[in-house]
Formats: structure tokens, C-alpha cells, sequence
């Protein structure tokens, strides 16, 4: 197959995915004959396997080659090192980079950037646990006119940002950044959080935003939601507390909530109904709620097309006829695990939903 790819004279996109059985000669020969790419994704697996483990010589041979053409890529660099890093970033022509699971990307080598992807708009670097404060201010206040050009930042599980890195990262990019992701970013603080809220000069150009921890009160959600009519996606992780006032948004479309359990949940499915019209993905994950009053009033929602109910073990065969009944647009509805699915329940569901008329027999 990898050797045939050079009968594709113009192929500029190859997602490789999550393929256990590939090899590093694989993607020497990927290298040689697809010199025209312009947008990798590989994404590997562990493997106890030797002639499947790619090593920092193996990745750098593979980038060199694509340097000239290579505009995205999303990259698993677990295990791989400063080789690996340097022959990534002399990919001059990139405008979007994924490199997850980074462990042993350096200050010096993260500080780098913006001099060697002058064309880079979106960045996303997870795990990146060598990265400190220091090479996130630095990089955002000294090349401050380069960094202008991101639209979207995803540092998740960087887990050494401070508040005075994410001021830097804020001051530099409110205009131009739409997607922010801090998740896992644990020595942030309140005051951090707060600061991106109502310290920014332009929260209005946020689309996305996600926060993780016990950080972010009501209050900040509320001021991020007064602030930013832009708003599209809204992701709170939390792990006790919840939203219990959401103020008026217009224009979210999809709300995710995790870990949100109780009283308070029910009560902020309720008033967000009412508060944010235009949602079409609704999501709760880890969330454990029995509120028959949220699904009546789901009609509310005249866009919403998917629900995600997560492990809610309260889920009932009721509650599934009350989302048939109101909500006409919707198209997929996920239930991880419910009582409904341990008795004679379940067979009752193909009876909620109008059948597919049988096809004309020929």
C-alpha cells in the first residue's frame, strides 16, 4: 500500500490513525513517495513491538522530507525528543500544528516558534510538562506581532502555565484568538481565570472556550457569557459545583458540562433552556441527574439535533419518549449506561421512534 502511494500524483492529505500495525519503514516509504503532501495526521499506539516503534531518527527523516510541502499536521510525539522537534519545525509552511502528548519539547525549542512557522494560526500542544511559565510569557510578549495571527491555542494538561503566562497569552492574541483550551492547566488560579474573562479588550471574539478545575464560579461564567456573543461552544469540566444562573446567550450552540451532578444540575439544565435558544449539541458527561421537567421542556430548543447523556444511571424509558415527543430535529442521542438498559425496558425503545418503512422487494 505505502509503496503504491506514489501513483497518487496528487495527493495532498493522509490521516494514518490510530494504526497498530504500522511501522517505521512504513512512513519512510510514506516520506519518499508523497513528497506533495500537505496535510499528515498519524497518531500512534503503544506497542511492545521494536519494528513498530518509531524513533527520533525515524521522525526527523520523515518531516526533512516534507518540508516543503506540509501545511497541517497532527502528530503523536510521545517518546520522541529534541530531534524529532527540530525537524518538525523546519517545516517552514505550516499553519496548523497538533503535537500531542509532547513531554520532551523544551523552552528553548517551544520559544522557537513563531521564528520558524512565521504562518502558524493554529497550535495545539498537550502534555507539554517541561514547558514552564516563563516560555509561555516569553514567547507571547517577545514575538508578540507573530502570535497575533492565532485563532486557535489548545495548551491542555501544560500543567507548569501560571496566571502570568496566561496574561501574556491573553494581551497578545484578544483579537485575533477564537479557540481557547486550558484544560488540565493546574496551577492556574481564580485570579487567572478571572482575568481572561473581564480583563481581555475583546472576549467577544471567542468562540470556544474551555475551562477545567474547581476555578471557575458562577459569577465568571456569567460575565463570560455577558461578554461574549460570539460564543459558540462553552466546555466546563467541573468536578463539584455547578452553573446554577446561566445569563442570556444567543448564540451558543453546544454546551458541555461534566461532573455535574444534583440539585444544582437540574436546575441549570432548566434555566439554560431558557437562557440559550440556539443550542443544537447538548452534552453531559459524568453527570447523574433525574429532572423529567429538563426533558418536557426540551421543545424549547428547536435547533437541538444531538443529545449526550453520558453514564446518567436515571436515565428511564420516559424520559426517552419525552425527548421522541418534543424534540423534532434531533437525530442522535447517546446513553452510555442507564437502569433502562438492565430490564425488559429496552425492547420497548424501537417503538418510540416511527419505523423505517421496509424497502420494495424487487
Amino acid at each position: 500500500f505505502y509503496q503504491d502511494l506514489v501513483n497518487l500524483a496528487h495527493l495532498k492529505s493522509l490521516n494514518l490513525g490510530l494504526n497498530r500495525f504500522l511501522k517505521a519503514q512504513d512512513l519512510m516509504l510514506v516520506a519518499i513517495n508523497c513528497r506533495g503532501l500537505e496535510e499528515l495526521r498519524l497518531s500512534r499506539r503503544r506497542t511492545n513491538s521494536e519494528q513498530h516503534t518509531l524513533t527520533d531518527p525515524d521522525a526527523s527523516f520523515l518531516f526533512h522530507n516534507m518540508r516543503y510541502s506540509l501545511t497541517s499536521l497532527k502528530f503523536d510525539a510521545q517518546g520522541l525528543g529534541a530531534e524529532t522537534f527540530q525537524a518538525i519545525l523546519s517545516c517552514s509552511l505550516l499553519e496548523n500544528l497538533c503535537l500531542t502528548n509532547a513531554l520532551f519539547l523544551t523552552g528553548d525549542l517551544f520559544q522557537s516558534i513563531p521564528k520558524k512557522l512565521p504562518n502558524l494560526t493554529k497550535l495545539k500542544i498537550t502534555k507539554a510538562c517541561q514547558l514552564t511559565t516563563h516560555d509561555f510569557s516569553h514567547m507571547f510578549m517577545f514575538e508578540r506581532e507573530k502570535m497575533k495571527k492565532l485563532t486557535s491555542l489548545n495548551i491542555s494538561g501544560c500543567w507548569r502555565l501560571d496566571d502570568f503566562g496566561l496574561k501574556a497569552i491573553v494581551d497578545t492574541t484578544f483579537k485575533s484568538l477564537e479557540q481557547l483550551s486550558l484544560h488540565s492547566c493546574k496551577s492556574l488560579t481564580s485570579d487567572g481565570i478571572d482575568y481572561v474573562i473581564k480583563g481581555s479588550h475583546d472576549a467577544a471574539l471567542w468562540m470556544e472556550l474551555v475551562f477545567t478545575k474547581q476555578y471557575v464560579d458562577t459569577e465568571e461564567v456569567q460575565r463570560l457569557l455577558r461578554k461574549s456573543p460570539r460564543l459558540r461552544v462553552l466546555r466546563l469540566h467541573r468536578k463539584d459545583r455547578c452553573v446554577n444562573n446561566p445569563q442570556s446567550n444567543n448564540k451558543l450552540e453546544v454546551l458541555e458540562v461534566k461532573r455535574c451532578s444534583g440539585r444544582l444540575a437540574e436546575s441549570l439544565m432548566n434555566r439554560l433552556i431558557f437562557n440559550c435558544p440556539l443550542l443544537r449539541i447538548l452534552a453531559f458527561k459524568d453527570s447523574q441527574f433525574h429532572s423529567r421537567s429538563f426533558f418536557v421542556l426540551l421543545h424549547r430548543l428547536p435547533l437541538l439535533t444531538s443529545i449526550n447523556l453520558g453514564y446518567n444511571h436515571y436515565f428511564e424509558l420516559e424520559d426517552l419518549v419525552c425527548i421522541a415527543n418534543v424534540c423534532d430535529r434531533v437525530t442522535e442521542i447517546k446513553i452510555l449506561s442507564s437502569r433502562m438498559f438492565f430490564n425488559r425496558e429496552l425492547s420497548e425503545c424501537n417503538k418510540i421512534f416511527t419505523k423505517v418503512p421496509a424497502s420494495p422487494q424487487f
